[in-house]
């Protein structure tokens, strides 16, 4: 979590919105994001999305005995958590917001406006969002790994934006996750005085990925597998309820 990577990132964010306003005569209004009731909605179950896929993960590596978990239920411990999630919504939003407005908001939109471009759209996103992925954090382990599984996971946000018409769902997927992500290796990645209350150290391997991103692992490539699946499976019953009935 970099500060001179936040700035960086709203200034991509407020680039964007010029760009879509000046050349598409796009106001944010069309931006997919929304904060009515629905959206609401979207972003609550996007994010306890993102919540359930970083702990399955977790649950595989302590299975497999690749991991440890420590637990500090102590009140410098739960203040510290939640200093520390505070800091990392407010560093991560910009970030996200760019993320997902450009490829899944714009991007993803754009390819996808004409009838059976779908596939193509999907692709052609999640192929985007692979190569800026791997330019901005260049694992140093693992590459291979992580640029599929980012591919999976673009594949899957490409889908939830499709289902539900709105970035919100996406936009709380992310956030839960990098948030969670980063308490829960808060201690390997940072250094700080009292631990989060869940603190996870690693014994990196193929399965586990380097710790703070767990992108590189192919423990989460099964989580994602089984997400893309469900995903899949959401859309096309999103699509058989818009059918017209004979």
């Amino acid at each position: 979590m970099d500060l001179g990577a936040t700035a960086t990132h709203l200034l991509l964010l407020i680039g964007l919105i010029l760009f879509r306003w000046l050349v598409h005569k796009e106001d944010p209004r069309s931006f997919k994001i929304s904060i009515d009731r629905k959206g609401w909605v979207c972003f609550v179950n996007g994010a306890l999305t993102g919540l359930i896929y970083i702990f399955s993960y977790v649950i595989i590596i302590l299975l497999s005995g690749h991991a440890r978990l420590s637990l500090a239920f102590t009140w410098p411990c739960i203040q510290s958590t939640i200093a520390l999630g505070v800091k990392a919504f407010i560093l991560f939003l910009p970030g996200v917001l760019f993320k997902e407005g450009l490829f899944r908001g714009y991007l993803f939109v754009k390819l996808s406006e004409k009838p059976k471009t779908l596939p193509k759209a999907v692709a052609v996103t999640s192929l985007a969002y692979v190569a800026y992925s791997l330019i901005l954090h260049r694992p140093p382990s693992y590459a291979v790994t992580y640029g599929v599984n980012t591919f999976i996971l673009s594949l899957i946000l490409c889908l939830m934006v499709y289902s539900s018409n709105s970035l919100m769902g996406v936009i709380g997927k992310e956030l839960a996750f990098e948030i969670a992500q980063h308490l829960l290796f808060a201690q390997n990645t940072i250094d700080e005085l009292n631990p989060t209350v869940l603190s996870l150290h690693l014994d990196a391997s193929p399965l586990t990925g380097i710790a703070g991103n767990i992108e590189t692992g192919l423990a989460f490539s099964l989580v994602l597998v089984l997400g893309l699946i469900y995903e899949i499976w959401h859309v096309k019953s999103h699509l058989g309820h818009l059918r017209p009935e004979n």
